[in-house]
């Protein structure tokens, strides 16, 4: 069998392809193949299968992916073909290597490369090059999980066409490259390595012409692009072209240095700098097209603002003849160099004798005015404090210029250009990493490689550290370095070699910062606030928002925080930052009031927002908005968009319902409970209500307690609680909402009690129940609203109990008394229709159908709108469409599979064994009811088992 990764994943069986299945289950073949042989633990498949959002059973559903996999290779039928393996904690395929065609492309690379002949090394390159037929599993993984599985590959693809592009200069085959190379080009668009190949290709043939214009055409994309100019081997060439002194290729001339005259203080340029061309573009620009000209960098520590100062100046310093100038405007103790001091070194610096300097700053800077009035100066001012610092630096003539870094913007600088420069990307982290270390690693590594970028944050200085330690003069491992990194007391120990350490970096840079700003840092870290807005900053700091907003800034503008989302805007702080904030001294006190108040400011908001959502849940009612702090801003956004309020804030509610005080707990669950049920996050619901149960299980609160109790009954029964437990939870709910002399609950436990019992499939015992709710509603005006609740209920148990004449009254009457857009109105339009459906009164069906689909569409329920498929289908069976009927019950299914809700998909077997007996499959029906059954009671799911039988009676007696 032949497997190919390269671009779509297909198997192939004496040539013809398998049917592989859906996405998810072709990654995973994918991913077992990239390892072959190997075992990949289960942990490990979860989070490159579902990056982002899990199912609710990872494991299960891997296993069904992996047994349906394991099918279809078997049908196949070769002797000696792939074994699908469970192993250990974890799964393998067993196959040879060579059966891949993504390994046989790596190997092929490999074996190329100790090729002497070029020409047969250019042939072999070929060959391998001719497997890629795009990134593997390219349209099934994400770009973050090819790198965790040893990508991106396209970079190995690129050096292979350049290993190939080289050996085909090496050999004179001209032809091959002036066929060859144009591909390359419109895929690299601006590389400059295959446009030096065909040019010479082309003036090989005496073609001067055509090279030259495929150098403009490379000239014209770059000043596009990048604002940039050709590199000086790529000038060199164009020259030689043009002067036809070009024979076989010979080493470039490399353009003359400057003239050096002045002083040359630039430090020696860093060997390798990356991701900062765009921002060099911009600098040198900048520099060499105006005068006087200042271009300034602000970031955090350790993200290479000096390197990249360091690297500009080194580009344009030839333009500034009369010199270059560094100055360091931090000492090595951390304090800021004073102006005074700082104009006394430059002084020296353009040759004023030390006896000639005057003692005071005035006159300091009149003698620089003076003496750079008609001089060209580069000035490079690193590290620099405030605007106050540097201003009397830059008294500086009309011909001069300067690059200054700083902590962060300094904003008021005439002829200043201000950018910011920000943390590296994953790819070019791992470039930098690979660099530094000079070592060679193998594709098992690439996992633990891209653990170690994301501990380093995309800082450059933590990246050069631990580059240096992976390197093959300090020999540290890969593993051992993604176990040094695991623990965050200890991170930033590791990130300590030589004069290089991130510690002292951020101890630079916290010293810059004001004592409000520094706080809410430490309070937010302390907190363990993941993301945040900037009116987090309000409460912890007991300011108004606008002081929120001044100070979430600063951090940023300091690198201390970054930016998560541009809009809305969110942040986040980075685990470096995170580790070093907290092994600083806190005072416990203020972190405690800050808890309180941001703790009670998320009850506020989190209540607002509830309210305007229309999920229907009893549980919330009578419970009043707590008072201020009031936060005006994010109060009316809260009020008026609800759910994009909600879909920021709720995973900082769910983290803090652990942290918070027992009744601020149960108020942040319940409030949060609405909104993730609409979302179909009914899971995240269900354990945020069980976690608030557990602060809040001693009685003293028997009202927040029994309301709490009573959400989590209504959120775990929609995935089939064992009946046993949800009879508990219903009967120890009705015990407190009598404790706590509360009317509403007992009602509301009544319901429960009687669904409890619909799902034991004991339906009299459910009427009574219902009938019971139905009591205290006439009893108390108050609750009247509720009615509606309590004959949907009673209705459900008289269709259940074969009563469906009055189950469409009792229903319908339900459905009159909740004109709204609610979920409960949808859910009761669901059992109408059903009752109508299994009544044979389909052309009353249909309309109540299609209400209940718009609803669940409109409240963005994708769990509701997979039960109505289901009564659709069963609608179209009765009308014999046969095809329609099929697909509503297979998207329905796809819905349930996708949250393995197992008791939600015997529903749909039912109905499917329904459509087998219409067309005359009795058999097949009654062997799909059998294995419903066990399915069902393998999750003790009673009540799909009692439809089973019931339906199997209906044709085998």
């Amino acid at each position: 069998m032949e497997f190919r990764l390269l671009g779509e994943v297909v198997a192939l069986s004496h040539d013809q392809p398998l049917a592989l299945g859906r996405r998810q289950e072709r990654l995973l073949l994918g991913i077992l193949l990239l390892e072959p042989n190997r075992p990949v633990s289960v942990d490990r498949l979860i989070e490159l299968l579902w990056p982002a959002d899990q199912p609710a059973n990872p494991r299960r559903a891997i296993q069904v992916y992996f047994s349906r996999l394991r099918r279809v290779l078997a049908k196949a039928g070769e002797d000696d073909g792939p074994v699908l393996l469970r192993q250990d904690d974890g799964y393998l395929v067993r196959t040879p290597a060579e059966s891949i065609d993504v390994h046989c492309f790596t190997q092929q690379i490999r074996a190329a490369r100790t090729i002497a002949d070029p020409a047969a090394r250019a042939a072999a390159l070929r060959s391998a090059l001719d497997l890629y037929r795009g990134e593997p599993l390219e349209s099934l993984a994400s770009q973050s999980v090819l790198r965790q599985l040893g990508g991106p590959f396209d970079e190995a693809y690129r050096t292979a066409l350049e290993l190939r592009i080289d050996a085909a200069l090496e050999a004179g085959l001209y032809d091959d490259l002036r066929a060859e190379v144009p591909v390359l080009i419109g895929r690299y668009p601006v590389a400059e390595r295959p446009v030096a190949a065909l040019m010479r290709a082309l003036h090989h043939d005496a073609r001067p012409a055509e090279a030259l214009t495929v150098y403009e055409e490379l000239t014209a994309r770059l000043r596009e692009r990048l604002g940039l100019e050709p590199g000086p081997e790529l000038r060199a060439l164009a020259d030689s072209i043009r002067q036809n002194a070009l024979g076989s290729p010979t080493p470039i001339p490399q353009p003359p240095e400057p003239a050096r005259t002045g002083p040359r203080q630039l430090p020696a340029d860093v060997r390798f700098l990356v991701d900062r061309d765009l921002l060099l573009a911009h600098g040198q620009l900048h520099l060499t097209t105006r005068r006087p000209a200042a271009f300034c960098l602000h970031g955090g520590a350790g993200v290479g603002k000096s390197a990249a100062a360091v690297r500009l100046g080194h580009r344009v310093a030839a333009d500034f003849t009369d010199g270059q100038l560094f100055l360091r405007l931090l000492e090595p103790d951390g304090t800021a160099l004073p102006s005074r001091t700082a104009l006394a070194r430059l002084l020296r610096a353009i040759g004023v004798p030390p006896s000639e300097i005057p003692e005071s700053l005035e006159a300091r800077i009149a003698v620089l005015t003076e003496k750079a009035a008609d001089r060209e100066f580069l000035l490079v001012l690193d590290d620099a404090q405030d605007l106050a610092q540097v201003s009397p630096l830059l008294r500086l003539g009309p011909r001069c210029s300067v690059i200054i870094t700083s902590r962060q913007a300094l904003s008021g600088l005439e002829h200043a250009e201000h950018h910011q420069v920000r943390p590296l990307g994953d790819d070019a982290s791992l470039q930098l990493l690979r660099h530094v270390a000079q070592a060679e690693f193998d594709g098992g590594e690439m996992g633990d490689l891209v653990t170690i970028v994301e501990r380093c944050a995309g800082l450059p200085l933590a990246l050069r550290v631990v580059g240096s330690r992976l390197s093959p003069v300090a020999g540290q491992t890969v593993p051992a370095m993604v176990a040094a990194l695991e623990d965050a007391a200890q991170r930033l120990d590791v990130l300590e070699i030589g004069d290089l350490a991130v510690r002292a970096s951020l101890e630079l840079s916290l010293a810059a910062v004001e004592p409000l700003t520094c706080a809410l840092l430490e309070r937010v870290v302390q907190l363990g606030i993941d993301e945040f807005s900037a009116w987090v900053a309000a409460p912890l700091l007991d300011v108004d928002e606008s002081v929120a907003d001044r100070e979430v800034e600063r951090l940023y503008d300091l690198g201390l925080v970054h930016l998560r989302t541009e809009s809305p805007r969110r942040f986040g702080v980075h685990g470096l930052v995170r580790a070093y904030t907290l092994e600083r001294s806190s005072d416990a006190g203020a972190i405690e009031a800050a808890t309180r108040r941001y703790v009670g400011a998320l009850v506020r908001l989190a209540t607002i927002a509830d309210e305007e959502l229309d999920h229907g849940f009893v549980q919330t009612e009578g419970l009043s908005t707590p008072e201020p702090p009031s936060l005006p801003g994010v109060e009316a956004s809260a009020r008026s968009m609800p759910g994009e309020w909600f879909g920021l804030e709720a995973p900082a509610i769910c983290t803090l319902i652990a942290k918070a005080p027992p009744e601020q707990a149960a108020l942040l669950a319940l409030r949060v409970r609405g909104y993730l049920t609409l979302q179909d996050e009914s899971e995240q619901a269900g354990s945020a209500l069980e976690t608030a149960l557990g602060k809040l299980n001693d009685g003293s609160h028997p009202g927040l307690e029994g309301r709490l109790l009573q959400a989590y009954f209504t959120t775990v029964a929609q995935h089939h609680r064992p009946v046993g437990e949800l009879i508990a939870l219903a009967d120890r709910s009705l015990r407190l909402a009598r404790l706590d002399d509360s009317t509403l609950l007992e009602m509301s436990a009544y319901w429960q009690f009687g669904y409890s019992m619909i799902e034991a499939c004991d339906f009299e015992a459910a009427a009574m129940a219902y009938e019971s709710a139905l009591v205290l509603i006439e009893k108390d005006p108050a609750l009247g609203h509720h009615r509606a609740k309590a004959l949907s209920g009673a209705g459900d148990a008289a269709r259940l109990n074969g009563d469906l004449e009055r189950a469409a009254v009792i229903l319908a009457e339900a459905a009159s008394l909740d004109p709204g857009r609610t979920r409960w109105r949808a859910v009761t339009l669901y059992d109408l229709a059903t009752a109508l459906v299994e009544g044979g009164r389909l052309t009353e069906a249909e309309p109540v159908i299609r209400e209940a689909e718009a609803i669940f569409a409109e409240l963005g329920d994708s769990f509701g709108r997979a039960y109505v498929e289901i009564v659709d289908a069963r609608h179209a069976l009765r009308r014999q469409d046969w095809d329609r009927t099929r697909r509503l019950l297979d998207s329905a299914a796809q819905q349930f599979l996708a949250i393995d809700d197992v008791s939600s998909l015997c529903e749909v077997r039912i109905a499917e064994a329904e459509l087998l007996l219409a067309r005359q499959q009795p058999a097949a029906a009654r062997e799909l009811l059998l294995a419903t059954i066990d399915e069902a009671l393998s999750v003790e799911d009673t009540r799909s088992a009692h439809q089973c039988r019931q339906l199997l009676n209906t044709f085998t007696t």
